[in-house]
């Protein structure tokens, strides 16, 4: 019994390993780790985002679990598209509005708001 409970342990241990690692890893790091459409990349790509507050409220509703991709290509950022960025200490979701080079115009739908946001700073984009 004890043997097992130990292996177990092991077992959850190197899997919070792994997710903790997936989840610090650059998108494209981890997609040339595990590959492309299989069940580790998905889950390694996969980020659960709980949404706050109502300047989405047109595509989530407060407190909804959406979930976003962060294993995706630079062609993939286009006008209309839903993605998590970065803006200072907080990770805020908003639409592409308008794209030059590698920054973008970024919306939320009920406020006014327009936010530039550099290529780097998109953590996932929202792929229904």
């Amino acid at each position: 019994m004890k043997k097992t409970l130990t292996v177990f342990g092991i077992i959850i241990a190197i899997l919070a390993v792994f997710y903790i690692i997936a989840r610090l890893l650059p998108s494209k790091t981890v997609e040339s780790i595990v590959g492309n459409d299989n069940a580790i990349s998905n889950i390694a790509c996969s980020y659960p985002v709980r949404v706050s507050g109502s300047s989405m409220q047109e595509y989530f509703k407060e407190g909804e679990l959406a979930n976003f991709d962060k294993c995706f290509e630079s062609s993939e950022l286009a006008s209309g598209r839903i993605i998590v960025f970065k803006d200072r200490d907080n990770n805020r979701i908003g639409i592409i509005q308008e794209s030059v080079n590698d920054t973008y115009k970024v919306k939320q739908s009920n406020r006014n708001e327009i936010f530039t946001v550099n290529k780097q700073d998109v953590v996932a984009i929202y792929d229904k």
